[in-house]
């Protein structure tokens, strides 16, 4: 019988053996300070070990991107060229002895004339390039718009034939280039503008150690001729020494578009030009033929 305090329905308490105290409870939901410097040591090793992996990684994907640009810029030409006869477009905008014409300090280059035929997830600009390194182009309709880049046409090309290139599969069209010597790359000769100043850009073009234009048939083979190409990202590469030991954008050198389309990359030797005799066209890679 209950007690008038007691209510029948209750059930007495049963201590539960083994039952966690609340101090046990509140010991084990942290955790120690040993714990926790166990956990970051880990994880800073980690963080070592993973670090040249991601780099990398970010290098290649960087190196695949830029490869794809070069592509693309090929397909674009191509557009072109079904409307323009199966000529390249000029180099870029230039006066009567190659000065570069500025529209509000920008030049009218070859990516100007082809940026509304280029795929639109593909750029004008290497992502490995840096911000110094790049030229900054004249948009082809609004002149508060611009076209960044940093690949160069080199000059042989502006406004050539097709049918007029010997060997497409072994003739440049676009490489890489840095603009105004920066990166310490090879720019003995900076474009200038109409005033005779040297202009602000001049990486969307490739020239020659002799200049900018070259008088073929009044050159002599001792002084004139020239021994390679400027402007190309070998960085490192001012003196006009191109050691394949020097650093490019890429491991093992830049990318190189051929006219006939397809990419490869070549290291910084592959600056030096060939010609076959006094006064005679360039050969090779770097054909004016």
């Amino acid at each position: 019988m209950s007690t008038p305090y007691e209510d029948p329905r209750e059930e007495p308490a049963v201590e539960s053996v083994g039952e966690e105290t609340s101090e046990e409870r509140h010991g084990s939901a942290y955790l120690s300070a040993k714990d926790l410097r166990a956990i970051g040591i880990v994880l800073a090793l980690l963080f070592l070990l993973m670090t040249p992996v991601y780099i990398v990684l970010k290098r290649q994907a960087q190196k695949a991107e830029c490869a794809m640009n070069c592509k693309s810029i090929q397909g674009a030409m191509l557009l072109y060229m079904e409307v323009w006869d199966n000529q390249f477009p000029p180099a870029y905008a230039s006066g009567p002895r190659g000065e570069a014409l500025l529209f509000d300090g920008k030049p009218f280059t070859w990516a100007s004339t082809i940026t509304e035929y280029m795929n639109k997830r593909s750029k004008f600009v290497c992502p490995s390039a840096s911000k110094e390194e790049t030229v900054v182009a004249a948009h082809p309709y609004e002149s508060k718009r611009s076209v960044p880049m940093t690949y160069g046409m080199y000059l042989p090309r502006s406004t050539a034939a097709l049918s007029s290139i010997g060997d497409p599969a072994r003739s440049v069209l676009i490489a890489e280039t840095s603009n105004r010597g920066a990166m310490d790359t090879f720019d003995p000769h900076p474009l200038v503008g109409l005033d005779g100043r040297p202009a602000p850009y001049d990486g969307f073009v490739i020239g020659w150690d002799t200049g900018n234009r070259v008088d073929w048939y009044n050159s002599t083979l001792s002084t004139d001729m020239p021994q390679a190409v400027t402007r190309l990202a070998f960085y490192q590469t001012k003196s006009g020494q191109f050691r394949n030991d020097a650093p490019s954008r890429h491991d093992g050198g830049i990318h190189v578009l051929f006219v006939d389309g397809h990419v490869e990359t070549l290291p910084p030797s592959a600056a030096a030009v060939r010609y076959l005799d006094v006064g005679g066209d360039l050969t090779g890679l770097w054909s004016t033929r």
